[in-house]
């Protein structure tokens, strides 16, 4: 990942592990930006005031890569938040943490999701696309959703 740049967007439970995965991508030579998102923060960007935000805008519109650590609170207004700006053409890595769930528009966006015991957590982050299944095991392959043209 060496000259990139990375977006890093985590709940408050998961602090300790933000910042233990912010080492890593700049450890590999990243430049990492860093941002908590509050649920105050994701209901807005939610609402479609994505300038609301000026952090995680500027964050994620620099980024090559876009890392989100989901814990289990304020779950869904983070997910949400964070669903808006993973839909770019960004590789986007899910780190679900315990208690965690997975919702569909990250389902769809992201190139890696995993669990954030995974022993091989660091390799994910650093740009190894594996999507694992909230026990941890490797999630079968997935057909993603298509629209058909009439």
């Amino acid at each position: 990942m060496t000259s990139k740049k990375a977006c890093l967007v985590f709940v408050p439970k998961l602090a300790a592990l933000a910042q233990t995965v912010s080492s890593w991508l700049s450890e590999d030579g990243a430049e990492v930006c860093v941002v908590e998102i509050e649920p105050v923060e994701a209901d807005a960007i939610r609402g479609g005031d994505y300038d609301q935000n000026v952090a995680v805008q500027a964050c994620v519109d620099d980024a090559d890569v876009c890392i989100f650590l989901l814990g289990d609170e304020n779950t869904d207004e983070v997910l949400a938040a964070a669903g808006k700006v993973a839909a770019s053409k960004r590789r986007v890595v899910v780190v679900v943490g315990e208690g965690a769930s997975l919702p569909q528009i990250f389902d769809d966006a992201a190139d890696a999701v995993v669990n954030a015991t995974t022993p091989g957590l660091r390799e994910v982050i650093l740009g190894k696309d594996i999507r694992q299944l909230p026990d941890g095991s490797i999630a079968p392959q997935r057909v993603p959703a298509r629209v058909k043209c009439q």
